[in-house]
């Protein structure tokens, strides 16, 4: 993966985090009007051994036609299922869809499953994502344009159908937390669905229990689980990229440590920067205080607690292993007297490492900051800053000193082993 992917996932993730701390862009602006969407066009593709792909508008499908099952991945939306289906009964010979697997929960990967029941047997899905879809369909208010799962696994399942076995894993929270990578084993084809998400940003579903840090884990996992032969079948790739790779394009996701570490402490940082505010935003939400009294407040916080009193530093990990890659990530917040982080604080924070680690990146949100991840300093931004630690591969103890002019200096130790 080129630097300037690494630096663009790693700006945008992180500018969630900033976004978090300044209300006034929160509500201040309209969404900029779509895009003109290109036109639908419904796409079937083979691969090999009666396996292949289906692409019209949203998650790219997985099909198989073989002599003894039919099996389905994924059914997009409710209009292009309608077209999926046009194009998949000549080849079924109007047989019934055995099994439809849902890859996840989300509507573009799921909203064609009511379509497509009458002509199913059964549908698939992690055991997570029933509900999830559920929470979805409520929040959509389209309960009555919904199909779940009837059949759901914690972590494998599998069935032999003759032909081909079909197998599904649940490698943890990803890009939801309720992913499945669906493998045909006799053909060597990996459906991965959104956790592949080729020349193009991933989206990551939080509030569906996603987690940055395990989906990098996980991709390592699905490669290391198959073979230099797999295909892998993405479940989303950038207008005009093929939609099908090797194992190389995922490992694109995660080429080196520091992209793991800059996706990662994207994570740590989002959730940080969400924390300030959090409750005053739930309280304007459920209307328990007006919008003047929320700018009121937030006004005066980012006023009154403008007096900067010292610096906080905390570590997300307090052991890690001596293994050469693991890491800690260590939030440094610039705080008022009352301890409470100050948003307008952007103080030089001076990072000094001693012991068995060394500092593999810096960073603080700002969208258009364009200084290098790499480096031992690095201005605040509206209160925080990151620091990522890197075990060496012998046992022992890391101090993390954050500094700043002016200001009391704050430390934390890590122990490898």
């Amino acid at each position: 993966m080129d630097s300037n992917r690494r630096e663009f996932i790693l700006r945008s993730s992180l500018a969630v985090a900033a976004s978090a701390l300044v209300p006034g862009r929160l509500f201040a602006q309209q969404p900029p009007a779509a895009a003109p969407q290109p036109p639908t066009v419904p796409m079937f593709a083979s691969l090999r051994r009666n396996i292949g792909t289906f692409t019209a508008r949203g998650g790219t499908m997985g099909w198989l036609v073989g002599p003894d099952a039919v099996v389905v991945i994924d059914s997009q939306f409710a209009d292009t299922s309608k077209m999926f289906l046009d194009g998949f009964k000549p080849m079924t010979g109007g047989r019934k869809i055995d099994l439809l697997i849902n890859t996840h929960h989300h509507p573009d990967h799921t909203g064609g499953n009511k379509v497509l029941q009458p002509s199913v047997v059964k549908i698939v899905a992690q055991e997570n994502a029933p509900g999830l879809q559920r929470k979805q369909a409520a929040a959509a208010k389209s309960e009555d344009q919904q199909a779940y799962a009837d059949t759901t696994y914690k972590t494998d399942w599998k069935v032999d159908l003759g032909s081909e076995v079909v197998s599904a894993r649940h490698y943890g929270p990803g890009h939801t937390g309720g992913d499945g990578v669906i493998f045909f084993q006799k053909a060597n084809i990996v459906h991965m669905g959104d956790l592949m998400s080729h020349q193009r940003h991933p989206r990551v579903d939080r509030p569906a229990g996603a987690s940055i840090r395990n989906w990098l884990v996980s991709l390592e996992k699905v490669v290391k689980d198959h073979n230099a032969d797999t295909i892998y079948i993405f479940g989303h790739s950038k207008v005009g990229a093929p939609v099908t790779g090797p194992k190389g394009d995922l490992l694109a996701l995660q080429d080196t440590r520091q992209e793991r570490a800059q996706l990662a402490a994207a994570e740590a940082q989002r959730d940080l920067a969400r924390v300030n505010f959090e409750r005053l935003q739930g309280l304007l939400n459920e209307r328990v205080i007006s919008r003047a009294e929320f700018d009121r407040a937030t006004a005066e916080q980012r006023q009154a607690d403008g007096r900067v009193g010292e610096i906080h530093a905390s570590i997300d990990r307090k052991t890690i292993k001596a293994d050469g890659s693991d890491l800690s990530f260590v939030t440094v917040k610039v705080v008022d007297k009352d301890g409470t982080v100050v948003p307008v604080a952007d103080n030089l924070i001076q990072f000094a490492l001693t012991g068995a680690g060394s500092i593999a990146g810096v960073d603080n949100g700002h969208q258009i900051d364009h200084e290098g991840f790499k480096g031992k300093q690095r201005k605040a931004f509206h209160g925080l800053a990151l620091a990522i630690v890197q075990a060496q591969t012998k046992s022992g103890r890391v101090v993390l000193k954050a500094s700043a002019d002016n200001l009391p200096s704050a430390s934390v130790v890590i122990n490898t082993r």
